[in-house]
C-alpha cells in the first residue's frame, strides 16, 4: 500500500462529524482528512488516514463507508491495517503504547467496540505489524 500518492486536504472537523465523532478522533473521508483543529499531524497518524484514503479509494468511498458504519468486522479490519501503518512510521519507542492504546479504543464506545476485547484487539494489532511489536499476546 505504501509507495502511492494520494491528494487529499487537512481540514477542521465541521460540526456534523464532530456530532458523531469523539473529540480527539481524526476522520479520513476522501479527498479530506479532517483534524479535531484543522491543523496538521504526526507522519504516523497521517499514513494512518492516507491508509483509509487508499482503503476507500480501492472500496469505493461509498461502500466503505457503509460497510464502515454497518460491520464491526469491517471496520476492525480497516482500522488494524491502519494502525499497523501508523505504528510502522511512529518512533520504535513509542509503538507497544500506540498498540495498547488502539487495542483499548478498538474494544471500547469509541470504535463502536469494533474489537469484541482488548486481547483479540492486540493481537490482531501484533499479528498486522508482522513481530514489529515487542510482546505480542
Amino acid at each position: 500500500m505504501k509507495g502511492n500518492s494520494m491528494n487529499y486536504r487537512i481540514k477542521k472537523k465541521p460540526w456534523i462529524l464532530r456530532l458523531f465523532t469523539k473529540p480527539f478522533q481524526t476522520v479520513a473521508f476522501s479527498p479530506n482528512i479532517y483534524t479535531p483543529d484543522g491543523k496538521e499531524i504526526s507522519k504516523a497518524q497521517l499514513e494512518h488516514e492516507i491508509c483509509h484514503l487508499r482503503q476507500q479509494r480501492d472500496t469505493g468511498r461509498l461502500r466503505y463507508l457503509f460497510k464502515y458504519l454497518t460491520s464491526k468486522k469491517f471496520q476492525f479490519d480497516m482500522e488494524v491495517e491502519a494502525i499497523a501503518v501508523e505504528i510502522e512510521y511512529s518512533d520504535q519507542s513509542k509503538r507497544q503504547a500506540i498498540a495498547d492504546s488502539y487495542a483499548r479504543l478498538l474494544s471500547s464506545s469509541a470504535y463502536s467496540h469494533c474489537a469484541p476485547s482488548y486481547e483479540v484487539a492486540m493481537r490482531a494489532i501484533c499479528k498486522a505489524c508482522g513481530g514489529g511489536l515487542g510482546e505480542a499476546i
